[in-house]
């Protein structure tokens, strides 16, 4: 389910968005706790310490893999989901308004809007709100 959205052109890294992404979440985080930590799970290309520096900041745990280095092969958990999957979801959700993957959309507040109501609609499907 998407949770913050920050819109740039296709030539700006995702790293560079991380704090304008992380500033559009909506809705209030719960405070972090030892028994409940709040996870930021990121890819190699996230790997800086800015970028880890700034998650800490904003009350993530960091699951940031360093560059150059092979995955370990770990047994896996049933009772979890994988991590990455929940990335790839979103985007699939995303891709299926085809306003918003096609972008039909010039100016970049009308595109904003288009993906914000395209995810509240999937976050409220994902509460069972909307059918």
């Amino acid at each position: 389910m998407p949770v913050g959205l920050a819109l740039a052109g296709a030539n700006r890294l995702p790293v560079q968005l991380l704090a304008e992404t992380v500033a559009a979440i909506p809705v209030p985080r719960p405070k972090p706790t030892e028994e409940a930590p709040v996870h930021l799970c990121a890819d190699k290309g996230y790997d800086y310490p800015p970028v880890e520096a700034l998650v800490v900041q904003e009350g993530f745990t960091p699951h940031l893999p360093q560059r150059g280095t092979t995955p370990k092969a770990q047994p896996r958990d049933p009772e979890k989901r994988p991590r990455r999957w929940v990335v790839e979801r979103t985007h699939h959700w995303l891709h299926q308004w085809r306003h918003v993957f096609l972008r039909w959309h010039r100016k970049a507040a009308n595109y904003l809007a288009a993906l914000q109501f395209a995810a509240a609609v999937i976050a409220f499907r994902a509460a069972g709100i909307l059918v």
